[in-house]
């Protein structure tokens, strides 16, 4: 799969397994809030930073979030949940997603857009992965 390749590729190091189960986290249903993924990148579009997220989903150049940006805007029970869900630590969490989330997003979002009525990245993904099926 190119997706996971990509992911990997550009982010791992010698934590590729803590990469591998922070994406898997990011990835799955979190119960009545829907997809753990849509949850983070909405809330970070509500803290005031929709024109990072903007240009993950965008063509162009992804806009950098650092880690004390992406603590602040989540707070603490989010990066909790996530922590508890992947077992990273929570002060290892930000620069973890400051890297991760801009390419996930973006590999979700080849053509620039989110599809389809539900706003949901993961079913944006999903929709593509149907085209290879």
């Amino acid at each position: 799969m190119d997706f996971l390749k990509t992911i990997m590729n550009e982010i791992s190091g010698d934590n590729s397994s803590e990469v591998g189960n922070l994406t898997k986290a990011l990835l799955s249903n979190s119960g009545d809030k829907g997809v753990l993924l849509d949850t983070v990148v909405n809330t970070i579009k509500e803290k005031g930073m929709e024109d990072s997220v903007e240009s993950w989903i965008g063509t162009g150049d992804n806009k950098a979030i650092s880690a004390n940006q992406l603590n602040d805007a989540l707070g603490s029970d989010l990066m909790s949940t996530l922590s508890e869900k992947t077992g990273i630590p929570e002060k290892e969490l930000g620069g973890m997603l400051s890297t991760l989330l801009p390419v996930v997003v973006n590999q979700l979002t080849p053509q620039g857009k989110v599809e389809g009525d539900s706003g949901s990245l993961v079913s944006t993904g999903l929709g593509l992965l149907k085209g290879f099926l």
